[in-house]
């Protein structure tokens, strides 16, 4: 009865997790790396729940931050499951862990402590010409190109299929250097941004609003009828709270959204995100995104990854004054617009070919055409 008790006490810590960071176990700073995370389930029933992955990175000068991934998981009895995240490494992070719940009930943790590479790696995909740190067979590429980020050469001796070359084409536009973020550009950018309108300004309407219905009412107050006078003053301070609340939440940030695209060679697009906010507040985006991090200034800099309706999101949590600057690639439709000049800021904050690309306006997006 006793050996029973125990076995049931540590029912719940039967699962393994294993983890892997980096092509070949090298992770390289500042670039984003494959993690993958294994679950062994030794039990013979299988188990459901949700995985929690966890890094801090920064230091007391530069400031620390966390990034966290969270994806439910459902893995059968006596066998394994795997998880491949695009995780990006970052100046003191030397420790990611993750830990696997059932509800509050922890079923089991694994952690990896590592060093970085400071550099870039070299890698080929079949028979190098020259010597590599990895190599590729065509079934080891990433479906997703920004897992390619870790290298700075990446040779092609051997006949790729159309899904395989794209991934490659993608990895040379966008992450090879024919195009580059000036990060810091754009974040200057932001930081001079400012609300539409100030908070007097989005109050003034309402307030003409309130004193013009008083004005309407005082006659009638004066004469003893309140009735009409009572109703239209009510109207008027309904109206004039309702459109004084709807025009201050509308103002809680700007944001500018740059696209670069180029059809025909790849199908897939880097996004670069802009935000400037002006209040606290958290904000969802659809997809993977990964943050330009400054020179010094992490600390609140966290970003939250959640697997929900069968797709990721990304929850950033935004500070009054703080930019932030993200980015992804992802496969979109080409957009078309309006054919405008370059702004001056977008031009400085993109090094790239001005000259065989055309820029267009989309709504709120700045669509890059490269040729």
């Amino acid at each position: 009865m006793i050996l029973l008790l125990v076995l049931l006490a540590f029912r719940g810590f039967s699962l393994e997790i294993g983890l892997e960071l980096g092509w070949a176990g090298w992770p390289v700073l500042d670039a984003v790396n494959p993690l993958w995370i294994t679950i062994s389930n030794p039990d013979s029933a299988a188990v459901r729940g949700k995985l929690l992955v966890t890094m801090e990175f920064g230091s007391a000068w530069r400031g620390a931050g966390t990034y966290t991934a969270t994806v439910p998981f459902v893995v059968g009895a006596f066998s394994k499951t795997r998880f491949l995240l695009p995780w990006p490494v970052r100046a003191g992070s030397f420790l990611v862990r993750a830990t696997a719940f059932s509800g509050k009930e922890k079923l089991g943790e694994g952690e990896l402590r590592f060093s970085v590479e400071p550099g870039p790696l070299r890698a080929s995909v079949g028979p190098p010409p020259k010597p590599v740190d990895f190599l590729f067979s065509p079934a080891d590429l990433p479906a997703d190109p920004l897992l390619l980020s870790p290298f700075s050469e990446l040779q092609v001796s051997i006949p790729l299929r159309t899904s395989e070359k794209d991934v490659v084409q993608a990895w040379q536009v966008f992450l090879s250097g024919e195009v580059r973020v000036e990060a810091e550009v754009l974040r200057d950018y932001l930081a001079g941004l400012r609300p539409a309108s100030s908070r007097w300004l989005v109050l003034l309407p309402g307030l003409f609003l309130y004193v013009l219905g008083l004005t309407l009412a005082l006659p009638r107050l004066a004469q003893g009828r309140p009735q009409l006078p009572i109703f239209l003053l009510a109207v008027f301070l309904a109206f004039s709270l309702v459109y004084s609340v709807s025009r201050e939440s509308a103002n809680t940030k700007s944001s500018v959204l740059i696209r670069i695209e180029r059809p025909g060679f790849t199908s897939f697009c880097l996004e670069v995100l802009g935000i400037a906010p002006w209040v606290n507040e958290e904000m969802v985006l659809d997809g993977w995104w990964v943050e330009f991090l400054p020179g010094r200034e992490w600390q609140g800099r966290d970003l939250l990854w959640r697997f929900a309706s069968e797709a990721w999101q990304t929850v950033i949590r935004l500070e009054p004054g703080v930019p932030r600057l993200l980015f992804r690639i992802t496969q979109e439709a080409p957009l078309s617009g309006e054919v405008i000049l370059p702004p001056p800021w977008l031009s400085r904050g993109l090094s790239l070919s001005w000259s065989q690309a055309t820029v267009m306006r989309a709504g709120e997006i700045y669509v890059v055409r490269l040729q």
